[in-house]
């Protein structure tokens, strides 16, 4: 490269390094396209991500109410609260899991822009309920959440009657069913 630049400069043919406004203002275009499409991706990935920890932490919650009835010989509730001391119903602030007695522990977070949903059987109650002896009375149900912007759910918690939790996820299709084989909706 030295030698062709130095036979170049020797017989008067000026050399130039840089770049036209042209060429700096193309490439600034090609970066400003390709960063606007990697920022939906990034922001679906936080959603996801978002969602598979609010997953996880209802999973901590069911296994410790379940737990803490059996330790304690005494019934314990989890349900939503919307100040982490009363039970409300509504899961999107938090939740709690109490015994007869008191607050055992509270759950508060951020929903992901999305609901989280409560299904309980046979009868319908705003809670879930654990009994120390593992199975008598322990309710089954599903919990689901749903997205803001979604028509689907993105995951759902079926538990069974002893209190056993199964994780259901979205088919091919986009669908979560339940036990009954009915779609979940939100």
């Amino acid at each position: 490269m030295r030698i062709i630049q130095h036979n170049l400069s020797m017989r008067g043919i000026k050399l130039q390094y840089g770049f036209t406004l042209i060429e700096l203002l193309i490439v600034l275009s090609i970066t400003v396209i390709l960063s606007i499409m990697s920022l939906g991706t990034c922001k679906s990935f936080l959603q996801k991500s978002r969602s598979d920890t609010l997953q996880t932490q209802l999973l901590s919650a069911i296994h410790l109410a379940r737990s803490e009835a059996v330790l304690l010989g005494d019934k314990t509730i989890l349900c939503g609260s919307n100040d982490q001391q009363t039970c409300s119903g509504i899961f999107e602030n938090g939740y709690l899991i109490k015994s007869s007695t008191r607050v055992i522990y509270h759950f508060s977070h951020a929903i992901p822009e999305g609901i989280i949903h409560w299904r309980s059987f046979p009868i319908s109650k705003p809670y879930l309920e654990f009994y120390s002896d593992d199975t008598k009375h322990s309710q089954n149900g599903t919990f689901w959440f749903c997205r803001s912007t979604a028509a689907k759910p993105a995951w759902a918690i079926v538990l069974n009657k002893s209190g056993r939790t199964r994780e259901a996820f979205p088919d091919k299709n986009g669908n979560i069913l339940d036990d009954k084989g009915n779609r979940l909706i939100c």
